[in-house]
C-alpha cells in the first residue's frame, strides 16, 4: 500500500457528507416527515408518492449504497469502487428517467434548477466512482 495522498480524506469526507444528504432526503420522503416534506410542493410530493417501485428502489440504492461505498473507501476496502459503481448506475438511471420518461419530467416539476440538480448529482456519483477506481489502481486501497 502506498502513501495516502493529501486529497484522499477531503474527498472521502465530502462524499460521505454528500451521501448523508441523499440518505436524509430519501428517508424523510419515505417516512413522510412533515418538517421536511412541507418544503416541497403538493405536486412534488404526489410525484414521489406515485413513482414506480423500481425508481424508488433505484433511489434507495443510489443513496444508501453510495454512503456505504464512501465509508468503505475511507477504510480502504478494495471493493469500494464496485460498490460506488452500483450507486452511480442507479443515480444515472434515475436522472435519465426523471429527465426523459417521467410524467412530468424533472424540468416540468422543478424547472431548470431541478434538472441541473439531478444531473449534477449524477455527475458527482460518476466522479466519486472514478476517484475510488483511481485510488484502487494506485494501490491506495487494497
Amino acid at each position: 500500500m502506498t502513501t495516502t495522498p493529501w486529497h484522499f480524506w477531503i474527498i472521502v469526507v465530502i462524499g460521505v457528507l454528500w451521501h448523508l444528504v441523499g440518505v436524509f432526503d430519501y428517508t424523510a420522503f419515505q417516512l413522510d416527515w412533515t418538517p421536511y416534506t412541507q418544503l416541497a410542493t403538493g405536486r412534488q410530493i404526489q410525484f414521489t408518492e406515485n413513482m414506480p417501485d423500481w425508481v424508488d428502489a433505484a433511489w434507495a440504492i443510489s443513496t444508501w449504497v453510495g454512503l456505504l461505498g464512501m465509508v468503505l473507501l475511507g477504510v480502504g476496502f478494495r471493493l469500494s469502487p464496485l460498490i460506488l459503481s452500483i450507486s452511480m448506475f442507479a443515480t444515472v438511471l434515475i436522472a435519465l428517467w426523471l429527465s426523459l420518461f417521467a410524467e412530468p419530467t424533472v424540468f416540468g416539476l422543478a424547472g431548470w434548477w431541478g434538472l441541473l440538480g439531478i444531473w449534477l448529482t449524477a455527475l458527482l456519483t460518476v466522479l466519486f466512482w472514478l476517484y475510488a477506481r483511481d485510488m484502487h489502481k494506485e494501490g491506495i486501497i487494497d
